[in-house]
């Protein structure tokens, strides 16, 4: 009968052990996720990579958290209102944006006369002034591409 009561024993040990072990591995899991400092963010990510695949037509992309921060910046052209117009002054500056960003991504035929010129995918603008972000989002609008 001792060895009958040893053999429960030590299974009623073994089976709390591991019942201790996943509950700590769930409380573990649990609570690393509610310390992510991301969390909220990287749900904001999921959420605007969703609208961006809807919007799009295709099915959603694996990203890193890294690009899903850029993701997130993307603004959908549709919600840009600043219009080209509406940019006050400045006209040799939007003349020449209107030249070197929105010409050749329009008319990409004007320029295949260009050996050095190849078809235009996108470009980057980076801009620390706020006439800057305006021009670049109506730049944007007209073109139909991304502003981020």
């Amino acid at each position: 009968m001792r060895s009958g009561s040893g053999e429960t024993k030590f299974v009623q040990e073994l089976i709390l052990y591991a019942a201790s072990a996943a509950l700590s591995c769930l409380v573990l899991f649990v609570g690393l996720k509610h310390l992510d400092p991301n969390r909220e963010a990287a749900k904001k990510a999921v959420e605007h990579k969703k609208e961006i695949a809807k919007r799009l037509g295709r099915p959603l992309i694996q990203t890193n958290p890294y690009e899903d921060v850029i993701a997130c910046d993307v603004v959908n052209p549709d919600h840009i209102d600043v219009k080209f117009d509406s940019i006050g002054g400045l006209d040799a500056i939007k003349q020449a944006l209107y030249e070197l960003v929105i010409l050749p991504l329009r008319r990409p035929e004007l320029f295949a006369w260009e050996t050095s010129w190849s078809t235009k995918r996108g470009f980057v603008i980076w801009t620390t002034w706020h006439w800057e972000d305006n021009a670049c989002q109506s730049n944007c609008k007209r073109i139909r591409g991304c502003f981020y």
